[in-house]
């Protein structure tokens, strides 16, 4: 007796799945070797002097897991962005708060839905991953820091679409739904910062370069096609723009603070296009950590560290 199609297809599904759990898991298995002989050769190196021995032990397995697994078991074993939120508010007691945008995009609430002053942020992860716990207790950690100083703002994240789901340039149009929502909803533009860390700043910057070329309001392919061949890869690579792509930034955001941390592979990158920048506007604040890591602030909230120099320093930013 033959069994039925949809049957074979869930047995097929089944093991698919039950063999990608099998390969995660033998990828995983040198994971404590891996660790600890990085805690031997790593911990007194000259990056490693301000870190104690749970960052260095944290920092070299997620390394090793990010450089292991594929883009589809890291996407598997992390979820979604919403399913990232609704556990981070779980785990901090928080209610879940969420605006629909339309085109798969929502605003994701950290704390209370204020609209007197909006922190509205863009996370990173190549655009196909959400973003870690650690970055959303880093976001809840300013919220509440700046409250300290006085300041309550609203800190809402942008869930826009991963690949291979979606691809350039949807999330740039869904952060334009997204601050076009919060203005419509009355927030002052002179009370909206926007922040992105990795990807997520690569994508606010997109969004900079989008509100000063109102021609771009219609998103697809004239997003590149509008313009001479030697623009087309300053949406990916700003840093390699003509000075005069950013002429008139200055008329759209108040002052600018750019972090990079002094060991991470994109630094020079990112130290050019702050020169780049600062030829355009005169508030550029770049911020360089020493020994510093790709989003070196939220390690921190992985294992429970105390905090570096960023995190105060960028409170600070916020507040003035």
């Amino acid at each position: 007796m033959r069994s039925p199609p949809h049957l074979l297809l869930r047995l097929l599904s089944h093991s698919m799945a039950a063999l990608e759990s099998i390969s995660k898991l033998a990828a995983l298995l040198p994971l404590p070797a891996v660790v600890l002989w990085k805690v031997l050769t790593t911990t007194h190196a000259p990056y490693n002097k301000h870190r104690g021995m749970k960052r260095i032990m944290g920092d070299a397995a997620l390394r090793y897991i990010i450089r292991t697994l594929s883009v589809a078991q890291l996407q598997a074993q992390f979820g979604s962005t919403l399913n990232v939120y609704t556990k981070w508010a779980k785990q901090v007691k928080m209610p879940v708060v969420v605006d629909e945008l339309g085109d798969d995009a929502r605003l994701l609430w950290l704390g209370p839905k204020r609209l007197d002053h909006v922190i509205l942020f863009d996370h990173g992860g190549g655009f196909a991953l959400p973003p870690p716990n650690s970055g959303l207790l880093f976001w809840q950690h300013v919220r509440l820091e700046m409250e300290k100083k006085g300041v309550e703002p609203g800190i809402v994240m942008l869930n826009y679409s991963l690949w291979p789901s979606a691809t350039f340039p949807k999330p740039l149009s869904q952060l334009q739904r997204a601050v076009s929502f919060l203005l419509d909803a009355g927030v002052d533009p002179t009370h909206l910062q926007l922040a992105g860390d990795s990807a997520g700043g690569n994508l606010i910057n997109d969004g900079i370069d989008w509100m000063a070329r109102s021609a771009l309001v219609g998103l697809g392919r004239q997003i590149v096609d509008g313009f001479p061949e030697i623009y087309r890869h300053t949406f990916a690579e700003p840093y390699k723009a003509p000075a005069a792509w950013f002429s008139g930034v200055e008329k759209l955001v108040s002052s600018v603070l750019i972090t990079v941390g002094e060991a991470e592979c994109m630094r020079d990158d990112i130290l050019q296009f702050g020169v780049l920048l600062e030829k355009n506007h005169p508030r550029v604040e770049v911020v360089v950590q020493p020994g510093g890591f790709h989003e070196d602030m939220f390690l921190d909230f992985d294992v429970g560290a105390k905090v570096g120099m960023l995190t105060p320093l960028i409170v600070d930013r916020l507040v003035a």
